[in-house]
């Protein structure tokens, strides 16, 4: 659970002394809000219950026939990502997305790619270990679009991180 003088959490990231409680060797959350008290003065802490998702990431790609890449997206802080894209216009064929992870070589291996949306729709996705997708991401991401004989093609992407 240590390294050293340093706490680390279930993901081997280091811990705010803070958030650590060395005699009941667990850790705490931090509070969420003021203390308050009840008419029985009992005082109560608020406290976080999870991570609080924050986009990563996010593109609004309008009238494009072009195949195209988010470039690399740094992740490394967190444990779960949630892609999130929604085609709102297409004419053509299809437009498929898939996230891949880049390796220690410079590769990308793909780590989702659902099917290729032939009309507007949206897809969700939860990527990370114990998720949807179940699979490590690394520390880089990007996210690829692949257009299919597509004259025009409107659409957003967005990725959080928790």
């Amino acid at each position: 659970m240590a390294s050293g003088n340093t706490n680390l959490n279930q993901n081997y990231q280091p811990v705010q002394q803070a958030y650590y409680d060395p005699a009941g060797k667990q850790f705490v959350s931090p509070q969420a809000g003021p203390v308050v008290t009840s008419s029985d003065g009992t005082n109560y802490a608020p406290h976080r219950t999870g991570k609080a998702a924050v986009v990563a990431y996010s593109t609004t790609q309008t009238g494009i026939s072009a195949s195209g890449n988010s470039g690399d997206i740094t992740v490394d802080l967190y444990t779960e990502l949630v892609i999130d894209v929604n085609l709102t216009a297409l004419t053509g064929t299809s437009v498929a997305f898939v996230v891949s992870r880049k390796d220690a070589f410079g590769n990308y291996v793909s780590i989702y790619a659902p099917s290729a949306l032939t009309t507007t729709g949206t897809v969700a996705q939860t990527i990370g270990v114990g998720a949807e997708t179940n699979k490590g991401f690394g520390t880089t991401v990007r996210i690829a679009w692949t257009c299919t004989a597509v004259t025009s093609a409107t659409f957003t992407v967005s990725l959080q991180g928790k």
